[in-house]
């Protein structure tokens, strides 16, 4: 049924005041739980932790930073559309009553299942560097095929969201479509200048992104495990 729905199922078992959730594929850090536990407090119902995967190095193409993001590295806080922090779902802590207000919609699927549920649940959430725990990936993970088919379908789903459950008004979908297509073009060039792989991964997240936008493409059925 897929990662919310699994989240939602460990939800109605758990019992403590405070809940953590971590990935199947994240491998903790000494020190990790107190750090992620000390950056809860009432402003800040939500903490969520970094991530860095194992491999070293390039991940694609001559620049890391362009697809660490996508690809499951966060070193930084992610920033959301409103400007606020998003958590990462697979190293996080929260209170209890923030779950009492808002689970996870199991319809949702990558990269929209943070915003989406922080929105509902009306909170804030801070970003702890230090609660840090390695992102299992292999070379398999990181194939060219896989990931590109990988950020055409989180573009997709960017764009929908978006689209269709924020329900923003046409001429601001034109105005952020027009800007991920100039990324797109900017991303592709530098592909070829840089004969870069990650510029080929960016351009195609934004194309993807730009014509679900515009309603041109819709995410689609998929089943639970395709999404990856």
């Amino acid at each position: 049924m897929g990662a919310n729905a699994a989240r939602n199922a460990a939800l109605k078992v758990a019992r403590g005041q405070v809940i953590v959730l971590i990935d199947d594929d994240a491998i903790v850090t000494e020190g990790w739980l107190r750090n992620l536990l000390n950056g809860l407090s009432q402003e800040y119902p939500v903490a969520s932790g970094a991530m860095r995967l194992t491999l070293e190095g390039p991940l694609l193409g001559k620049h890391r930073e362009e697809i660490q993001g996508t690809l499951g590295e966060v070193l930084r806080a992610p920033i959301g559309f409103d400007g606020q922090t998003v958590p990462v779902l697979a190293n996080l802590a929260a209170f209890r009553w923030v779950f009492q207000r808002a689970n996870f919609d199991e319809t949702v699927r990558p990269p929209l299942e943070e915003a989406e549920w922080l929105l509902r649940a009306d909170v804030r959430a801070v970003f702890v560097p230090d609660a840090l725990v390695w992102h299992y990936k292999t070379k398999e993970d990181l194939r060219l095929s896989r990931v590109l088919r990988y950020v055409w379908l989180r573009g997709s789903e960017n764009g929908w969201w978006v689209r269709e459950r924020l329900g923003t008004p046409y001429l601001k979908r034109l105005s952020m479509a027009g800007m991920s297509l100039r990324t797109a073009i900017r991303s592709f060039a530098h592909a070829v200048w840089q004969r870069c792989w990650g510029g080929l991964v960016v351009g195609l997240g934004e194309l993807s992104m730009a014509l679900a936008l515009m309603g041109i493409i819709n995410r689609g059925p998929r089943t639970a495990k395709s999404w990856r």
